[in-house]
């Protein structure tokens, strides 16, 4: 398989501190290959990773009220920019980028759509990895963008088992078409504008190779 797509001539000299965004639609692969490359990256740099989804704006007196997460979930588009803070995204990594500790929030997403702001402390450090699927909303404050792309029919399989892990019932259906009308709108336009296009199907091991060439190159 091949792992990357495609890619632009971005293999000059990065300066630290660098900034990498990681975007692609839901079920794509995003958060693996982000672990992965994490974990390689850790070994030489301080590393802070930052997740899209931990700035889903709080709900959780909504869900109450509508007796489950599911319920609620069927007429609300969680699937768009708007569902989410990301200017307060964008002030956290500008802040990292400049020396600046802050104080990121966590999301629950297990179905309580409890937000908790000033939750984990991070100090500046050499490399912000945020992945999610409006990063690219906020590109200018990337120096290295990633495009995750994917099969449809594995995402859509990724996509289902991950609903049924959350206990989104008969609200699967409807979020899922819901999804993928947004990701035509909101995240597929920026696949060829990102720096490098790979594949969210190799296996584990290809993504830490492919992360180790990177940093020789920084």
């Amino acid at each position: 398989m091949k792992l990357i797509i495609s890619h632009k001539p971005f293999l000059q000299r990065l300066k630290l501190p660098i900034s990498i965004g990681i975007v692609g639609e839901s079920a794509s692969g995003k958060s693996t290959i982000t672990e992965d490359f994490t974990s390689i990256l850790r070994e030489h740099w301080s590393v802070t990773q930052i997740s899209t989804d931990d700035y889903y704006y709080d709900h959780s007196e909504d869900v109450k009220k509508a007796g489950s997460f599911a319920e609620w979930a069927k007429d609300k588009d969680l699937d768009s920019p708007e569902a989410m803070e990301l200017s307060l995204m964008k002030s956290h990594i500008s802040e990292l980028k400049n020396g600046h500790a802050v104080w990121l929030p966590k999301y629950d997403m297990s179905g309580t759509a409890i937000r908790k702001d000033h939750a984990i402390y991070s100090s500046p450090s050499d490399i912000i990895i945020c992945e999610g699927l409006f990063t690219m909303c906020i590109k200018d404050v990337f120096d290295l963008t990633i495009y995750v792309d994917i099969e449809r029919e594995t995402q859509k399989k990724r996509w289902y088992d991950r609903a049924i892990e959350r206990n989104l019932g008969s609200s699967m259906d409807v979020m899922y078409n819901r999804a993928l009308d947004r990701a035509e709108k909101y995240i597929h336009p920026y696949r060829e504008e990102c720096d490098i296009i790979i594949s969210g199907e190799g296996l584990r091991p290809l993504y830490k190779k492919l992360m180790t060439n990177f940093y020789i190159k920084i």
